[in-house]
């Protein structure tokens, strides 16, 4: 907050609007997208150690957007911390690779595995992969759900004109930010 207290007091005006919790941090890098985290990052080079709720600006993109279309972005990505999406994703990431990883580890033993402990163990197999299958089916639908209701947050806070244009530019500009970053890193 010392070092930019203009972006704060925005970011925790659009919090209080959408009655979500502000962020204990902001990062504002040349790393690509907006996004927020309640995992645990580490801010190279720094090595600054961050717990709690992080929002992410790309610095670049601040530049190319209107205040409004900023506002949207933001709001959009506050409304993960009102939802709790960023809490939720902290308690299932690691279910989630828990079973991944034990499916792995079944294929492994299955592929070395004999004749008759290979068809035995088939089933198990088969099981947990149409398990996962129809795991991945129901997060990506209540992901899309989440990002909708983002989206629909965020338009509230600036209008839908300003929401709309955000997310057609910044998905326009990304490629070209990437690349131009990229250049710039080889030259």
């Amino acid at each position: 907050p010392e070092q930019a207290p203009v972006l704060w007091s925005h970011v925790n005006k659009l919090a209080n609007q959408l009655g979500a919790l502000p962020p204990d941090h902001i990062v504002v890098s040349l790393a690509q997208g907006f996004y927020v985290t309640s995992s645990e990052a580490n801010v190279l080079p720094a090595q600054r150690l961050l717990r709690g709720r992080t929002l992410h600006l790309p610095l670049l993109h601040l530049g190319l957007l209107s205040p409004e279309e900023i506002g949207a972005v933001i709001g959009h990505e506050l409304a993960h911390f009102a939802g709790a999406d960023t809490d939720y994703s902290l308690r299932f990431l690691p279910i989630y690779d828990g079973v991944n990883r034990s499916l792995e580890a079944l294929l492994e033993t299955l592929l070395v595995s004999d004749f008759i402990q290979s068809r035995l163990m088939r089933p198990s197999f088969m099981f947990g992969v149409f398990f996962m299958q129809r795991f991945d089916h129901a997060v990506n639908h209540w992901s899309r759900e989440r990002e909708l209701l983002a989206d629909a947050a965020g338009a509230r806070l600036v209008g839908h004109a300003a929401a709309a244009s955000a997310l057609l530019r910044v998905s326009v500009l990304q490629p070209h930010i990437e690349e131009a970053l990229l250049a710039q890193c080889e030259s």
